[in-house]
């Protein structure tokens, strides 16, 4: 760790349905490894519900929230207004020297908000704080399956926006070659060049399982059920390693009848969830008596969680 080479331990995104527990399971995850290595938890959720979880404020920055525990709720403009604010000029180079458009139009143009740069930039500055080398562990608390699902496509996504550019760079060139009998590259190029290298790093990040894998959080219900089915197959279909299944608030054996009812009617999904990830991890966590809120009482799940690895 440090100078970035073996670059970390692993990055874990936790996904799943809408209301199944992610966040609480995410952070409870990231207690769990914060007790062994340099943990960070990052939440890519516009909502941002974790600092209302931990009981603290809201920041877009860093902030550590306990021993060996780093928070950041990654806000994806805020991290796209700084690439753009930092990249503007070359931005405007490539514009200037690869289109028709004029200054009026480019000014348009870098205003414009991009569809889908949000997630491509939050993700692009996952990448560039993996790359600091200063954290072993990385728990990416994601937004309901959708959103988490769209991260698997923002490599092509900006792989092809990228190609695009470089198309018209390459006329450019073509045009400089014959009136200069050569091409300089400029900073344009450099952050094409960049932009790239991040592409092949979140590639290699998503289809290494020594590097990132998936942390699937359901809960034994018909609906749940399905669309936990549904995650499970497009990560397969993405090569996407699954290490584990988290069952959150399963029903405790009881003597009252009310519980008895609700561990009757958990118990066939509970089996259909162990049949279908036979080849996972299988955590069932308790349902608790009350909400969960604080570091304090995150604690008690975090235990339920040490077998991740």
């Amino acid at each position: 760790m440090g100078d970035g080479s073996s670059l970390f331990e692993k990055i874990f995104f936790v996904g799943g349905k809408g209301g199944v527990g992610k966040t609480t399971i995410s952070t409870s995850l990231a207690l769990s490894k914060s007790k062994v290595g340099k943990t960070i938890l990052i939440s890519t959720d516009p909502a941002h519900s974790l600092s209302d979880l931990i009981q603290s404020s809201s920041s877009d920055e860093i902030v550590n929230i306990s021993e060996n525990l780093d928070l950041w709720e990654l806000n994806a403009q805020v991290e796209y207004d700084k690439f753009r604010d930092k990249h503007q000029e070359d931005f405007r180079l490539i514009l200037d020297t690869s289109t028709y458009l004029d200054e009026t139009d480019i000014n348009q143009f870098l205003a414009l908000a991009i569809p889908g740069i949000d997630e491509i930039m939050g993700f692009k500055s996952l990448v560039d704080l993996v790359k600091t080398g200063n954290y072993e562990y990385f728990i990416v608390d994601t937004a309901p399956t959708g959103h988490a699902l769209r991260l698997l496509f923002i490599p092509e996504i900006l792989d092809q926006w990228i190609k695009q550019i470089a198309q018209l760079r390459w006329k450019y060139r073509q045009v400089q070659k014959s009136f200069k009998g050569q091409y300089d590259p400029d900073s344009g190029d450099d952050m094409l060049l960049d932009l790239k290298k991040a592409v092949l790093k979140m590639r290699s990040i998503l289809k290494d399982s020594n590097q990132s894998q998936f942390v699937i959080v359901s809960k034994a219900e018909s609906m749940v059920f399905h669309e936990t089915l549904d995650l499970k197959r497009e990560l397969e279909e993405n090569e996407i390693s699954i290490n584990s299944l988290v069952i959150n608030n399963v029903m405790k054996e009881s003597d009252s009848e009310f519980c008895n009812q609700v561990r009757a009617y958990q118990a066939p999904w509970i089996e259909k969830l162990a049949s279908a990830f036979a080849e996972q991890n299988i955590i069932q966590v308790p349902q608790f008596p009350i909400p969960i809120k604080g570091l304090k009482q995150l604690t008690q799940v975090a235990e339920q969680l040490d077998l991740i690895n």
